[in-house]
């Protein structure tokens, strides 16, 4: 008898056209994993060189300071904090980029559909909300920790005194 394996489930977003039956888009948000060195970093490599080579759209979002970025080719905007890339099939391998800093309000994310569709918009700052809201965030990050990468500099007078606030972008700072 074969040992069991535990399955890892591995979390994305896929836009699928119904009338054709196939995968179009495919949205992944950037995890720990992906962005450390070792077997998961190349799984998740593996898999988006496959997106693109098959012909699907492509976003990446990167809400994370930490870690080493996947590549991103030549030609992007300096990425400092976090960035999302939008790559459409039929504009490959040019790649739009929409990068943005711990200040910074989240933006909407154009995720593409099809050519003749286009674009439909994302609303970063309603998904990060409702994972907040939904998920264990509150009672499972230490929020009484400093925040690791340190910020740059320039941003550490700026930090509201609850960590909370950067995460959930409220803005509010004590006077």
């Amino acid at each position: 008898m074969l040992p069991r394996l535990a399955r890892r489930k591995r979390k994305y977003i896929k836009v699928v056209d119904i009338r054709a039956k196939k995968i179009v888009t495919v949205v992944e948000v950037l995890s720990p994993s992906n962005k450390k060195g070792g077997t998961d970093r190349a799984v998740y490599l593996e898999k988006r060189n496959e997106y693109l080579a098959n012909n699907l759209s492509f976003v990446e979002i990167d809400l994370l300071r930490a870690g080493t970025r996947p590549p991103l080719g030549k030609g992007h905007p300096e990425v400092i904090d976090h960035y999302a890339m939008v790559c459409r099939s039929w504009e490959f391998p040019r790649a739009g980029f929409w990068t943005f800093g711990i200040r910074d309000p989240l933006p909407n994310i154009p995720v593409p559909v099809t050519r003749d569709l286009g674009d439909t918009p994302l609303n970063l700052r309603s998904c990060v909300d409702r994972a907040y809201d939904e998920g264990r965030y509150s009672t499972a990050l230490p929020y009484d920790e400093p925040l690791k990468p340190r910020p740059r500099h320039q941003d550490r007078d700026w930090l509201p005194i609850c960590v909370l606030c950067v995460i959930c972008g409220s803005f509010l700072r004590s006077e």
